[in-house]
């Protein structure tokens, strides 16, 4: 398939790698103000946002939305993965033909056992998402940019695209297809999956924390605003949501391994994206409160 000046391309690949340098650029140059105030704008977003007239704004719980998305999608996602690398059926030709247009890749660059394990992990990722925007999160009155959903919309769609994109059983060549065995499962990957679980967790009570924040002790909301949060990893950085989310994509990214640069290109988004907007929002707290504890950190602890 010829795409674009006579070369196939991936396009996933590029769609990341172009949204990552993006990210960066526009992270920099926000801070430093070497950017028109329309871009800071549409740049930022949620608490550290600027309102103006003339933008398509949206309620930021409109996140929700990815969760929902993304838990079709990976629901469908993992069903094939089950069906094609335990039970050894075919994957659909529909989707195996729509991965190669989207990736141009056509070998596998990952064994069946770490395919299934960053699948199993990534659907209880998602799934446990969409469970705290419907049932713990307590939506603040700040303002997401149109932008910045279709972006959050995107992630969920072509990252677990991604994922397939490289799998064994869902590129054309099978020559070396072999079926899932749990006795193999390496235990890199299983280390890794521990590490994965333990950021999961952490995730979840950084979000449970914010949601306490806007609670009294009875659970009835009693605010919208935004306060100081304490506890668990809050104690050593700002931003221990967006630091778990660090961690749980590269475990993904050991797993899969280096030779799936889709997913690699997957993985640099997320760290531009989650570096980037917990600098905004270490930066916003210590503007807004006066006794922000001096030692935390952005989203690395002791170092960022």
């Amino acid at each position: 398939m010829k795409f674009l000046f006579g070369m196939e391309v991936n396009w996933i690949f590029w769609y990341f790698v172009l949204m990552a340098i993006l990210v960066n650029f526009l992270c920099v140059s926000v801070n430093f103000g070497v950017v028109p105030n329309i871009i800071r704008k549409l740049f930022l977003y949620g608490k550290a946002s600027i309102q103006t007239e003339g933008l398509v704004i949206i309620p930021k719980s409109w996140f929700k939305h990815f969760y929902i998305v993304g838990a079709f999608e990976v629901t469908y996602a993992m069903a094939q993965v089950i069906q094609v690398n335990i039970v050894g059926q075919r994957a659909p030709f529909w989707l195996q033909q729509t991965l190669l247009w989207l990736t141009a890749n056509r070998t596998p660059s990952c064994s069946p056992e770490s395919l299934v394990l960053a699948m199993c992990l990534l659907t209880a990722q998602i799934y446990r998402r969409l469970y705290e925007h419907l049932f713990v999160h307590v939506p603040s009155d700040t303002k997401i940019h149109l932008g910045h959903w279709l972006a959050g919309i995107l992630h969920y769609v072509l990252g677990i695209a991604a994922i397939l994109s490289e799998a064994p059983g869902f590129v054309t060549d099978v020559s070396t297809r072999r079926m899932f065995t749990i006795t193999k499962l390496a235990w890199l990957d299983r280390i890794c999956g521990a590490m994965f679980m333990l950021a999961w967790l952490h995730q979840y009570r950084a979000n449970c924390i914010f949601a306490d924040l806007r609670k009294s002790e009875a659970g009835e909301v009693v605010s919208r605003g935004h306060a100081i949060p304490r506890g668990d990893w809050f104690e050593y950085v700002s931003c221990p949501h967006y630091l778990s989310e660090v961690v749980m994509y590269t475990c993904l990214l050991v797993m899969l391994g280096p030779g799936h640069t889709t997913w690699l290109a997957v993985w640099l988004w997320v760290i531009s994206n989650q570096v980037g907007s917990a600098l905004m929002s270490h930066y916003w707290y210590k503007q807004k409160f006066e006794d922000y504890p001096a030692d935390r950190r952005a989203i690395f602890p002791f170092l960022l």
